[in-house]
């Protein structure tokens, strides 16, 4: 049996080892502009009672992951007209707030709750106007459709993200966890939910004999709730605890792992997880199993008396994973000089990964769960590099590989590993 946590570790210090502070995104990228017109101004009703439109918006928050660090940016609204900057190769998402910080909606498009910096008209170049925005149940929905133009992604992508995207919509009410009445990425309390998934995808392939994927039945899915807390949410030791959801609690939720600043890096006072375990089947690859945490209402709580509440959204991600499958190509004496990988949904649908993955990373363990061949830059791809192949500087030495890892981060920031043997 494995230890899924140790694995995750090895991971999880891999991406932050090469994550990028907040000085090394780039300042130029991609635009995207926006008109709130008086169309999207209050109705009768909404001025009786009381309630905000899209016409009181005074200021946007954008918010990406990008290298695996969160990164928020707040612009105004000027004259009815803002322009933000997204960097290529992530998800961005847009907040819509009032003058005094209040959340009135978010953008929402196709029902796509994040814009997807991925495969683009015109690369690094490319220009996104949105035109005109109305307000719709909190989705602000614009006028101009980016997919199939500017945005180059297919009906399959967008709902394969979109299945898992309700984070970016359940951030919305996140703002204010605290609820001091300060947007809490202005004050460096921003609080950030994401999922990590754990799938035994099946055998890897190698020179001419294509990989086996698992049926999805085993898969054995485990999961993980991570946490990533903005630079003021420190804490003393390990006095941090998580309970929820709200009106449904859960009475196994235990703190898994934790790192603080300055290993977290990316302006991040900590980044927790946490595991519900219980005991997996007995055909199960590892001893262990992590039940997934539904959605709902839960609240961290920070030296035992400082609390935040937040909305967390899950999904089953064997529907919507992305499954990398790779084939093992050696020379002759038997040692790999590179890896190649297909990418497809659970049912063989094929994907284009651009579109879907903003890093991923490969690690061999020997049958001792030992880690070996280390090199980082050689075992790391991004929308830099693509996606297609690995290749190695030097031969590696795979006498002793027992499970090779597949660990990526798609664009919404959840983390997927999947495992496969020989």
């Amino acid at each position: 049996m494995r230890n899924l946590l140790v694995i995750a570790l090895i991971f999880l210090v891999g991406i932050t080892a090469c994550e990028k502070d907040k000085s090394d995104y780039p300042a130029e990228g991609i635009k995207i502009k926006g008109n709130v017109t008086a169309r999207a101004g209050k109705s009768e009703s909404m001025v009786t009672k009381g309630m905000t439109s899209l016409a009181d918006a005074r200021k946007v928050l954008a918010f990406s992951k990008y290298y695996g660090a969160t990164y928020y940016d707040l612009y105004d609204i000027v004259n009815g007209s803002f322009e933000v900057t997204g960097q290529k190769g992530t998800g961005l998402a847009l907040i819509f707030l009032d003058g005094q910080n209040k959340y009135i909606g978010h953008l929402s498009n196709q029902g796509l709750n994040m814009l997807p910096l991925t495969r683009l008209s015109h690369g690094d170049t490319t220009t996104i106007n949105l035109s005109d925005l109305t307000l719709e149940n909190g989705s602000v929905i614009p006028s101009h459709d980016p997919f199939g133009n500017e945005i180059q992604i297919t009906a399959n992508e967008i709902n394969c993200l979109k299945a898992t995207d309700a984070y970016y919509k359940s951030i919305a009410s996140n703002i204010d966890t605290d609820l001091d009445g300060i947007p809490d990425v202005l004050s460096g309390k921003e609080l950030v939910a994401y999922t990590w998934a754990f799938v035994f995808g099946g055998h890897w392939g190698i020179n001419n004999t294509a990989p086996a994927v698992n049926d999805i039945t085993r898969f054995y899915t485990n999961y993980k709730l991570q946490l990533e807390g903005g630079e003021n949410l420190t804490f003393d030791n390990d006095k941090i605890a998580l309970t929820g959801p709200e009106n449904d609690p859960y009475n196994d939720i235990q703190l898994d792992w934790c790192m603080k600043a300055p290993e977290t890096g990316g302006g991040r006072a900590f980044i927790a997880t946490f595991a519900r375990t219980t005991s997996a089947p007995s055909d199960a690859p590892w001893g262990t199993a992590y039940l997934p945490f539904k959605e709902g209402t839960y609240t961290l709580t920070l030296n035992g008396s400082k609390s935040y509440k937040f909305n967390y959204s899950n999904t089953d991600m064997s529907y919507n994973l992305v499954v990398v499958a790779p084939t093992l190509k050696t020379n002759s004496e038997g040692k790999v000089t590179s890896i190649r990988f297909q990418y497809r949904k659970f049912d063989g649908t094929e994907l284009n990964p651009e579109n879907i993955i903003t890093t991923l990373m490969v690690q061999f363990f020997d049958m001792y769960a030992n880690q070996f061949y280390k090199e980082s830059n050689q075992m790391r791809l991004s929308a830099e590099t693509g996606f297609s192949e690995l290749t190695f500087s030097t031969p590696v030495d795979i006498s002793a590989l027992d499970r090779l890892y597949i660990c990526y981060e798609d664009l919404l920031g959840n983390n997927y590993f999947i495992i496969w043997e020989e």
